[in-house]
């Protein structure tokens, strides 16, 4: 059997590995914000959208207490609320978001073939590595002039300004994370390179 077959059939074990190790850390984060009393903060919607949010609040038993500018500030009463409200609230994680850690993983399943053959500095390592790169920068390109405008749009029309400091921050860890994957290639053709010319000398 292949390298290529092995990967096929394995593909269903990192699907389950990666949806495990996503709900993992996400438990992980809720149970920290939990344990030191983070209150989260809503932001009350206007228009058509007012029903809905109290729908997804209503089911969490928390201190409910207003703040200003039109927010809500609520306190879960336990780590399963504090789960239910982070999720009922939450925005920034989609399925985009969640196809890009997909991608992510496979790529890395897939160059472990060769690490396991104890042959590192194969060029299936180093191609899978540029591709976790560029694919990080397509995701950091792709959330700066496609998801930012429209969340400015919509912030503009429902008078909710959604994540204003996002097209800060997200573009430029993506693409520093991005530059990080590509110099990592480097080094490994480079420490390729010195390898074959030792055992040339030799």
């Amino acid at each position: 059997m292949d390298d290529l077959t092995k990967g096929i059939r394995s593909w269903p074990r990192v699907l389950v590995a990666n949806m495990i190790l996503l709900l993992c850390i996400s438990i992980l984060s809720n149970y920290l914000d939990y344990s030191r009393g983070k209150t989260v903060e809503l932001k009350v919607r206007t228009r058509y959208n007012d029903a809905v949010h109290y729908n997804k609040v209503s089911t969490v038993h928390g201190v409910f207490e207003s703040g200003s500018n039109g927010t809500l500030s609520v306190k879960p009463q336990s780590f399963l609320d504090a789960y239910i409200l982070t999720y009922a609230t939450s925005e920034s994680f989609n399925v985009f978001d969640y196809l890009y850690f997909l991608t992510i993983t496979c790529l890395l399943w897939w160059m472990t073939y060769d690490i396991r053959k104890e042959d590192i500095f194969s060029k299936k390592v180093i191609t899978g590595l540029r591709w976790i790169g560029w694919s990080i920068a397509f995701y950091g390109i792709l959330k700066m002039l496609i998801f930012f405008p429209v969340n400015a749009f919509i912030g503009n029309y429902t008078g909710e300004v959604f994540g204003a400091q996002e097209p800060i921050r997200y573009p430029y860890s993506f693409l520093m994370g991005a530059l990080l994957f590509q110099l990592i290639p480097m080094f490994i053709q480079k420490a390729r390179q010195i390898q074959k010319e030792k055992e040339l000398t030799i």
